[in-house]
C-alpha cells in the first residue's frame, strides 16, 4: 500500500503527507468562529499514521504547546514556500531530540524553536512526524502552504488534489438591509429564506422578496466531502443581477494580517443562524479574498424587478446555483387602523449591523405610532409602521457623533431615555460609564458600532467569587478590529487580592480575561463584548487519577509511568510542572483528553536508583497551586517472594 501511495506521488508536484487514502475533512478559508480556516485538515483516525516532507527543503520552525497548533513543523521548501504540519502527535526522532534538549534546557513543555537552515535539511518524502491530536479534540493533520510573504494558499492553486465527486449545497440565504430605512417584505430587519434543491443537479429553489433601498445578500452554503458527513467550505461564492456580477468571494489567499476580518466575512449578527458568508463587503474587511470584486456588493433595490442568481462553486468546479426574484417594494408603509386598544405595548432594541433598531410591538391594532426624539443621529430617525400594531425605526450615529440620545414617547409605552455610546472606525474615544471606561483606537470597530453599557447583578459560580459591579457592554455579537481597553474598578480593600480578575460570561460559566492591575484598576483588553465582571478565585485545581497510586511497591523499570488528570473548573490551569528529587521532568499537559485533563511523564530519561520523591504541581491562572506527591522507590533487582 505504502508502495503503491509512494508511487503514486511520484508524478505529483508534492508528496501528499499520508499513505492513508486522501480525505479532507476541513477546507481551505472554511468558516471558523471569528477567523478562516488557513489549510487542510486530514483525516488520520485515531492511530498515529506517519507524515511525510512535501518537498525537498529545510526544517524552519518548530512548535510545541499544548493549546493552537499543538506539536508543528514548519518545512521551508526550495522554491520559497511554507508548509505547516500540525497537531502532530510526535516529532521524528532528530527533531525530538533537539526540541527535548530545549524543553530542558529551559524547563518548559511550550517552545518555539527557529533552527539554523542547515540543521535539518529535508528531502521529498522523508518521514517528519506522527499525526495526533495535541492543541485540539479530534485526531487529523493540519496541512498547511503559505508562500513566500507567509500568506496561506489554497493549495489547489499549487496543483493539490484530492476525491471530490460532490457538488456544493446552498442551504439558507440571508437578505438584509444595509442602509438604514431599507427594507425587505414591508420590514426593516432582514429575512431568511429557506432553499430547497430543485431535482435538476445543482439547482435550487427558494421564495421570491420584495425589497426598497440597498440591500445585501449573505448565503449559507456547504460542499460536503466525499465518504463522510464533513461539510467543507466552497472555493467561490458570486452574485449576479440582470446578467452583471455585483460580487465575488474568492477563497485562493489569505493573509494573517487580515485573518481577523472573518468576524465581518460571514455575518456577526446572525451566526446562531448559520455561517453567512456575505456577498457584500463590510466596511474595515481587507481579506484578500473579500477583495476579488472592485464593488462593494450592495445592492440597489426598488426601482425594478431583479434578477438574482447566486452561484457556489467548489476547488473542482463543481457547481450549485440558487435564481432569487427581488421585486419592488411599494414606498407607502401600511395605513394606521381606524382603532385600537388600550393595551400596554413593549419596546426593543435590536443590532444587525453598523446602527440600531427600535421596534415598538403592540399586541393589538395601534393607530397611534410612538414618538421618537433624537441628538447625534442621521438621518432624523422616526417610527415607521410595518404592521397593525407593530413599528419599527432605525437609528444611525452621524459621523463624528460621540453620543446618540434616543427618548420615545406614546400613551401605551412605558417612557423610554437612553443615550448610546458611539465609536467610529478611523478616529479612537474614550467612553465612560460610572466607573467603567471603555477606549477604542482608530481601528477598534469596523465601521460604527453604537454601545450599551448597563450595570448587570452576578454572582459567582464554579468556585468564583463575585467581586464588585458587573457590566453589560452590548451588542455581544458586535466584531472588533482591534481589542477594546475596558477599566473597572477595583473592589474596596481588595488591592492585594492577586487572584482577582475580570472574567467574560461564557455559556453556562465564566472565562478568565488576562487582566492588568494598576492605579486602583483591573484593565483587560478584549476582541468580544458581553458581560464582564470581577471576581475572585480562591479554589486550587484539583489532581486526581494519580499514577503511581499512593503506596506503590519497588520497581526496577526507571522509567516508569507518571501521570494525573488535572482540572481547574474557575481561572483554568495556567501551568503544570512534575519533578523527581527536585529536578524537572518533561511532562506534556493535554487540556483536551477525555474524560478529564491530562498530564503525562515523557519518560525520556532515567530515574535515579534508590528513592524518588515525584511531586505533580498544578497552579491556574488566578495563581492557586494544587500538589500531589509520591514516591517511587527504584532498584537493580527486586526482592525474592518469601
Amino acid at each position: 500500500m505504502l508502495l503503491a501511495m509512494m508511487a503514486l506521488a511520484a508524478g505529483d508536484p508534492w508528496q501528499w503527507p499520508l499513505t492513508l487514502p486522501p480525505a479532507v475533512t476541513s477546507s481551505f478559508a472554511e468558516y471558523r468562529s471569528g477567523r478562516f480556516h488557513a489549510g487542510l485538515d486530514l483525516r488520520t483516525g485515531t492511530a498515529t499514521p506517519e507524515v511525510y516532507a512535501a518537498a525537498d527543503g529545510y526544517i524552519s520552525r518548530i512548535r510545541c504547546s499544548p493549546w493552537g497548533y499543538g506539536k508543528a513543523v514548519y518545512l521551508q521548501t526550495s522554491d520559497g514556500h511554507t508548509i505547516v504540519y500540525a497537531h502532530l502527535a510526535e516529532f521524528t526522532n532528530g527533531l525530538r531530540d533537539y526540541v527535548r534538549q530545549a524543553q530542558h534546557a529551559r524547563e518548559k513543555y511550550a517552545v518555539d524553536l527557529q533552527p539554523e537552515p542547515g540543521a535539518f535539511p529535508v528531502r521529498r518524502g522523508d518521514l517528519l512526524a506522527f499525526a495526533g491530536r495535541t492543541g485540539t479534540r479530534a485526531p487529523h493533520l493540519h496541512w498547511e502552504f503559505r508562500d513566500a510573504q507567509s500568506r496561506p494558499l489554497n493549495p489547489r492553486l499549487l496543483g493539490i488534489t484530492w476525491p471530490d465527486t460532490t457538488r456544493p449545497h446552498i442551504r439558507k440565504v440571508l437578505l438584509v438591509p444595509v442602509e438604514p430605512g431599507a427594507t425587505l417584505n414591508g420590514d426593516l430587519v432582514p429575512v431568511v429564506l429557506e432553499v430547497r434543491p430543485d431535482g435538476n443537479g445543482g439547482g435550487h429553489t427558494c421564495a421570491a422578496v420584495t425589497a426598497r433601498g440597498k440591500i445585501g445578500i449573505a448565503v449559507d452554503v456547504i460542499d460536503p466531502a466525499n465518504g463522510g458527513a464533513n461539510v467543507l467550505g466552497v472555493h467561490t461564492l458570486r452574485t449576479v443581477v440582470d446578467a452583471q456580477e455585483t460580487f465575488r468571494v474568492q477563497n485562493d489567499v489569505l493573509s494573517y494580517e487580515t485573518m481577523g476580518d472573518g468576524s465581518v466575512s460571514w455575518h456577526p449578527y446572525y451566526r446562531s443562524e448559520g455561517p453567512f458568508l456575505l456577498q457584500w463587503r463590510w466596511e474595515g474587511n481587507q481579506s484578500p479574498n473579500f477583495s476579488v470584486s472592485e464593488a462593494d456588493g450592495r445592492i440597489d433595490a426598488g426601482g425594478k424587478p431583479l434578477d438574482v442568481l447566486i452561484e457556489a462553486c467548489d476547488y473542482f468546479g463543481h457547481t450549485a446555483t440558487l435564481p432569487l426574484r427581488i421585486e419592488p417594494e411599494a414606498a407607502e408603509p401600511p395605513a394606521p387602523p381606524s382603532r385600537g386598544s388600550n393595551a400596554q405595548g413593549t419596546l426593543g432594541i435590536d443590532c444587525f449591523d453598523q446602527w440600531l433598531l427600535l421596534t415598538a410591538r403592540f399586541p393589538d391594532d395601534e393607530p397611534e405610532t410612538p414618538l421618537l426624539q433624537s441628538t447625534g443621529a442621521e438621518p432624523e430617525p422616526a417610527f415607521r409602521r410595518v404592521g397593525a400594531g407593530l413599528f419599527r425605526a432605525a437609528i444611525r450615529a452621524a459621523q463624528h457623533s460621540d453620543q446618540v440620545a434616543l427618548a420615545v414617547e406614546h400613551p401605551r409605552l412605558a417612557p423610554y431615555m437612553e443615550t448610546i455610546e458611539v465609536f467610529q472606525r478611523g478616529r479612537g474615544r474614550i467612553a465612560c460609564f460610572g466607573d467603567l471606561v471603555v477606549r477604542a483606537n482608530a481601528r477598534s470597530v469596523y465601521g460604527t458600532l453604537g454601545l450599551r453599557m448597563s450595570e448587570e447583578t452576578v454572582t459567582g459560580t464554579s468556585g468564583l467569587v463575585a467581586m464588585g459591579k458587573g457590566y453589560r457592554l452590548w451588542p455581544t455579537d458586535a466584531p472588533l478590529d482591534v481589542p477594546l481597553e475596558i477599566s473597572f474598578p477595583e473592589s474596596s480593600g481588595a488591592a492585594d487580592a492577586a487572584n482577582i480578575a475580570i472574567y467574560r460570561k461564557s455559556g453556562n460559566g465564566w472565562a478568565r480575561q488576562d487582566t492588568l492591575r494598576g492605579g486602583g484598576r483591573l484593565t483587560i483588553h478584549t476582541g468580544s463584548l458581553g458581560v464582564f465582571a470581577p471576581m475572585a478565585d480562591p479554589v486550587a485545581p484539583t489532581i486526581t487519577e494519580v499514577v503511581p497510586a499512593a503506596g506503590t511497591g519497588p520497581t526496577t523499570n526507571r522509567r516508569p509511568r507518571i501521570q494525573a488528570c488535572v482540572t481547574d473548573n474557575a481561572s483554568g490551569v495556567e501551568t503544570v510542572r512534575i519533578t523527581a528529587n527536585g529536578a524537572w521532568l518533561l511532562a506534556e499537559f493535554d487540556p483536551f483528553a477525555s474524560p478529564a485533563a491530562t498530564v503525562t511523564w515523557q519518560q525520556d530519561e532515567d530515574l535515579t536508583l534508590g528513592e524518588n520523591v515525584i511531586v505533580i504541581q498544578a497552579t491556574d491562572a488566578a495563581g492557586n497551586t494544587a500538589e500531589v506527591t509520591r514516591t517511587i522507590h527504584i532498584v537493580e533487582t527486586l526482592p525474592s517472594p518469601s
